[in-house]
């Protein structure tokens, strides 16, 4: 173990290391690594975990908590809390909860959980699913769960279901997961639903009405 940042430590756990970064820490875990700005007060931590990095000159106010290859890159007052391999890179604010290869470039954003997520937008949101893909032209997006759902160079959209893709602004998209065809937006402000089954709205909790396609 190594600390040669000025007021930094290595509490415990093997081949961790501070080499730069004015108080930061290191609490345990193995081969974990922080490298920031020798000229800027640190205040990063890495609390546990295998092989995860704090690294470049403004990555400050960031922790990772723990799990394997996490990286935080060049951004300010971020978290990584757990997970394999996740990313956040260039993205003040900003917080992957856990999951597996997800990547988080945007500022204020947030990727909750899942797999293979990838949020560019700034002050945007996926809660969890796999392979969700915010844009960095969309600002304010938000995919609740699913799977392949987009968003693309529009702002304050909605995706979800299974292979939803939002590209005008004000749009919500649903998709169901009968067919792995894309659904998309057409205009902006627009409610789109892909529901093979039918749409029902209840009046009360005994009663609903079909909604008939085209009428």
């Amino acid at each position: 173990n190594h600390a040669g940042g000025y007021g930094s430590f290595v509490v415990g756990g093997m081949y961790n290391s501070v080499v730069s970064g004015p108080f930061a820490i290191i609490v345990g875990g193995v081969s974990n690594y922080i490298e920031t700005s020798p000229f800027s007060r640190s205040y990063s931590g890495i609390l546990a975990g295998y092989g995860n990095r704090i690294i470049g000159s403004s990555s400050d106010k960031s922790v990772i908590g723990g799990g394997m290859y996490n990286v935080i890159e060049y951004c300010s007052s971020s978290i990584i809390g757990s997970g394999y391999s996740n990313y956040i890179y260039g993205a003040d604010y900003s917080a992957i909860a856990g999951g597996n290869e997800c990547v988080l470039q945007g500022s204020y954003g947030f990727i909750g959980a899942g797999s293979h997520n990838t949020n560019l937008g700034r002050l945007a949101s996926i809660v969890a699913g796999s392979c969700n893909w915010i844009g960095a032209g969309a600002t304010h997006g938000f995919i609740g769960a699913g799977a392949y759902n987009r968003i693309a160079g529009a702002d304050h959209c909605m995706a979800g279901g299974f292979h939803a893709t939002a590209t005008n602004d004000g749009c919500f998209v649903w998709a169901d997961s009968s067919t792995s065809a894309e659904f998309g937006s057409i205009t902006n402000h627009e409610f789109a639903v892909r529901a093979t089954g039918g749409v029902r709205l209840a009046e009360n909790a005994g009663s609903s009405k079909p909604i008939l396609v085209g009428q």
